[in-house]
């Protein structure tokens, strides 16, 4: 009996996760670069080469994907169904030169499609640089890193700019992807939980009374 019911207490404890919804999944890579000289500025002269490549990896939920012939759409990260259980580093990252962005600090960051193809991506991502803060502009295929003293934007001036490779066959290496989350008990599940809790209660109970008996 005391077997058998923790057992069932072991049973019922051991769900960890669960696919979070139907939506499917894909991880891909992407690439791009930084433009010629003069398109790199101090004090990024050093950090970023002009002509440097850009690399990066991103998640997209497939059943978002504008339909061809619909034009320029921007789906927002932020509108997966299972956003919250995939880390910000994983939904959208790049690097250039030693620098490197993910979502942390964009909550409407978004991928773009053109006629229901890659068209890169819309983002606006603060960053600390150097004791003073900038903003990495996306828009589309191409991006640019101004200076944002106090987090308000500076346009006439360009210290970075470069491009992402667009179109679909810039995606490599797509993978399926399962979002993973904390699972939520089936209701014959709870009632393994339950059976478990009463077999271990009435085992305790059990012993309790031997032990009164061997005590009178």
């Amino acid at each position: 009996m005391k077997t058998f019911a923790m057992a069932l207490g072991i049973a019922a404890a051991t769900f960890t996760v669960n696919v979070a919804s139907a939506d499917v999944y894909m991880s891909a890579n992407f690439s791009g670069g930084v433009f010629s000289s003069p398109n790199v500025q101090s004090p990024f002269i050093g950090v970023i080469a002009p002509n440097s490549t850009v690399s990066g990896g991103l998640v997209y939920d497939t059943t978002l994907i504008p339909a061809p012939g619909s034009g320029t759409k921007n789906v927002a990260f932020s509108s997966f169904p299972d956003i919250g259980s995939i880390p910000s580093a994983t939904a959208f990252h790049f690097s250039v030169g030693s620098l490197s962005f993910n979502l942390n600090n964009d909550p409407l960051a978004a991928i773009q499609y053109k006629n229901g193809k890659f068209n890169g991506f819309a983002a606006n991502e603060l960053f600390t640089f150097g004791g003073n803060q900038y903003d990495l502009l996306i828009s589309g295929g191409t991006w640019q890193i101004y200076l944002a003293p106090g987090g308000n934007t500076d346009l006439s001036t360009t210290f970075v700019s470069g491009y992402f490779n667009i179109g679909d066959n810039q995606l490599t290496g797509k993978t399926p992807f399962t979002p993973q989350v904390a699972a939520v008990p089936e209701p014959a599940t709870w009632a393994m939980m339950i059976l478990g809790f009463v077999g271990v209660g009435f085992m305790a109970y059990r012993r309790r009374n031997q032990r009164a008996a061997l005590a009178a």
